[in-house]
């Protein structure tokens, strides 16, 4: 969760500086979520605009749809944009993906439709996957290479057509793609999302400066 840093000293003299993990309250209008397996416990955090998640989750592709989330109820509207800072992620796999995430419904992780997400990994890339038929799966894909965390992502919305970017200093922005998603209702639930590729083992994303709208 969200880390904060402390100092221990021993007879007044020795000294040391340990981290303290401390889960605070995802705060409105932000929400959690987790589609995963039940035998796991994925966590949530938010420490001002720094936000961090806990979840397993097989991966998000195809028939798989398990993963960790802190988003905002219909934040993203017809035009409009979502962007985040990804800090670091836990590389439980080189699959492993931290990044944005949009859909219909994110609490419908089964069948919500108007389905995609811009993440990062830590060994594949950058990568746009996008539902393109409507029945709630993201079997669709583009990536770029050579690129991993700490990175800025921006989801792009101009109606059904998405663009996914990225950039390394939150200034100078590339684009992965523009593609288009027929199912995406007027306005989508968008956030952040970790899954760590493993359906039983937990991995860590940090995230800072959201926002969508």
């Amino acid at each position: 969760m969200p880390t904060e840093q402390f100092t221990i000293s021993l007879n007044g003299k020795q000294s040391f500086t340990e981290e303290l993990h401390r889960p605070t309250p995802v705060a409105a209008p932000l929400k959690a979520f987790a589609a995963v397996d039940p035998t796991t416990r994925p966590q949530f955090g938010q420490l001002g605009d720094r936000l961090a998640i806990i979840a397993a989750g097989a991966d998000v592709s195809g028939t798989n749809n398990q993963y960790g989330t802190i988003y905002r109820p219909q934040g993203l509207p017809t035009t409009g944009a979502a962007t985040v800072h990804v800090l670091s992620q836990q590389n439980r796999n080189a699959a492993t993906k931290s990044g944005l995430i949009a859909r219909n419904d994110l609490s419908k992780a089964d069948n919500s439709a108007g389905y995609v997400t811009l993440e990062v990994t830590p060994g594949k890339g950058i990568q746009l996957q996008w539902d393109a038929d409507g029945n709630g799966q993201l079997e669709s894909s583009k990536t770029v290479t050579g690129v991993t965390a700490p990175v800025w992502l921006r989801l792009v919305r101009d109606g059904t057509a998405f663009t996914g970017q990225y950039s390394m200093d939150g200034s100078t922005w590339s684009t992965v793609a523009t593609i288009t998603v027929p199912s995406a209702l007027t306005t989508e639930d968008v956030g952040v999302f970790t899954t760590s590729h493993n359906k039983y083992v937990d991995g860590r994303a940090d995230f800072a400066s959201f926002t969508a709208g």
